[in-house]
């Protein structure tokens, strides 16, 4: 677990809104949209808006 890198990568121009959660290595493209409540478990995106 040491040397696997474990954090998201938010690009540029990203919003993620309250009580929202990225888990692991999860990639948010520039632009993007995360809603509130929202589990993010897959890449998203540049351009998209996920929201619940």
């Amino acid at each position: 677990m040491k040397n696997n890198p474990r954090h998201p990568i938010l690009h540029d121009n990203v919003i993620v809104y309250s009580n929202a959660t990225i888990l692991g290595r999860i990639t948010v493209g520039e632009g993007a949209i995360v809603g509130a409540n929202m589990w993010v478990t897959h890449d998203v995106p540049a351009g998209q808006t996920l929201k619940s």
